[in-house]
């Protein structure tokens, strides 16, 4: 179950104390009410006017499309009109730091001179009503607000994982609009909906660990009498930054990891990736714990438990990159020497160099700096020289108690810590 803390100092206090919990979840609602996310916001919102918090709804307004307006509150970066023009081609500015973009709906045949209806609200905008039950985002076409992810993670001392919300329509037979998220100015997701008390699932996206901006924006497809749009139970999630000493041992869940099952053996969890002919041998995780700046979070190391129970012997290399995956794109290192696991051996415990002398280049214009400055997705996976994908193999990789390490010497390795890949009994089963 995930929690939900009101205070922020605790809340980094709670995640610190439990290891890699469950995301913490961020009511964007609420801090548009001026709360911190945890549901101590007013019934308020954001003016499209002039930026300030305000607890008076508004009717019509006819305020300038794409004009930016810079929000009063410091975890909102601003709010803005969206006018996409003729078929979308019109720059609508959408953060502080001049990021705008484009394909928006046209708003030129809204009727009168009122471009949109009341402000962005925490809760339901004036004249609306709904028979939809959860948190609202009241935004009535037109309307887009940006928060700033930095200020809310920073407010958290968590970083900013990832997004959800659920786009809907009120009560109004005459809705028909648009829905548009942004991270960056990217687009990440996207939904059209048309009549009264619709939704469009699946509306979230990963956010990148350096992102900046998270953009919300509804405009009307047609006129804007009737739309009664608002984004249901729009969420937040922080989790802890990247940081020396951090485990996944896999005893309660998958930790986050992609691709394989969680065995359990004399009450001891781990993650097992079969690989019968026809599989590639892979296992990642994208976002959360293992994405960030490696650098200045001082991680040189990954020390982990591996096993291979198939007929075949294993080259294990980690892979670091700055993208989903491989074939999504990015630079991409992987270790220049693998662990060798020979078929049928019992579990040992690895530590693997990750410092500038001990990754290669896989793909793309890959650097040292540039690559563990800002990872995306950690892989751990089986080829027969350094790479980023996998290699299909008749084999089964168990792997258990994947740790974050300093340099090797550091105070808080071990005596046993050596400098290349180092086998070593493992800690805490029987081979």
């Amino acid at each position: 179950m995930r929690s939900r803390v009101a205070a922020p100092f605790f809340a980094s206090l709670l995640l610190s104390l439990a290891g890699h919990a469950d995301p913490l979840e961020i009511d964007l609602a609420d801090i548009v009410g001026g709360g911190d996310g945890s549901g101590t916001g007013a019934d308020a919102g954001v003016s499209v006017i002039d930026g300030s918090t305000t607890p008076t709804h508004a009717g019509g307004i006819g305020a300038p499309t794409n004009t930016f307006v810079l929000a009063a509150n410091p975890l909102v970066d601003g709010v803005v009109i969206p006018d996409g023009g003729s078929g979308g081609a019109a720059s609508v500015p959408i953060s502080s730091s001049g990021l705008t973009v484009t394909g928006i709906s046209d708003a030129s045949v809204l009727l009168g001179s009122n471009y949109t209806q009341d402000h962005v609200w925490n809760g339901l905008n004036q004249g609306t009503s709904t028979s939809w039950s959860g948190v609202v985002l009241g935004m009535h076409a037109n309307k887009g607000i940006t928060f700033d992810l930095e200020a809310i993670g920073a407010a958290y001392g968590l970083v900013p994982d990832s997004f959800r919300a659920m786009p809907i329509t009120g009560s109004s037979i005459n809705a028909e609009a648009d829905f548009y998220a942004f991270v960056d100015g990217v687009l990440v997701a996207s939904a059209a909906l048309d009549g009264s008390n619709q939704f469009a699932p699946g509306f979230e996206s990963p956010i990148p660990f350096d992102a900046r901006f998270l953009t919300l924006l509804v405009s009307s497809n047609g006129p804007n009498s009737g739309d009664w749009t608002a984004f249901l139970d729009p969420t937040l999630d922080l989790v802890p930054p990247l940081e020396v000493g951090q485990l996944d041992d896999f005893d309660t869940g998958f930790d986050g990891w992609q691709r394989g099952q969680r065995i359990v053996e004399t009450g001891d969890g781990f993650l097992r990736i079969p690989g019968p002919e026809g599989i590639y041998m892979i296992t990642y995780h994208h976002g959360e714990q293992w994405s960030g700046n490696y650098l200045d979070a001082g991680v040189e190391q990954i020390r982990l438990d591996l096993r291979n129970q198939g007929p075949s012997p294993l080259s294990v290399y980690l892979a670091f990159g700055t993208d989903l995956s491989p074939g999504t794109g990015g630079e991409w290192l992987a270790t220049a020497t693998p662990v060798s696991l020979p078929p049928g051996g019992g579990w040992g415990t690895y530590d693997v160099p990750i410092g500038p002398g001990d990754l290669v280049a896989v793909q793309g214009a890959a650097t040292y700096q540039g690559v563990m400055s800002g990872v995306e997705t950690l892989r751990i996976l089986h080829n027969d020289f350094p790479d980023a994908r996998g290699a299909i193999v008749n084999a089964v990789l168990d792997i258990d108690d994947v740790e974050a390490l300093p340099e090797p010497g550091a105070a808080m390795l071990g005596a046993g810590a050596l400098l290349g890949v180092a086998l070593a009994q493992r800690r805490r089963r029987l081979s």
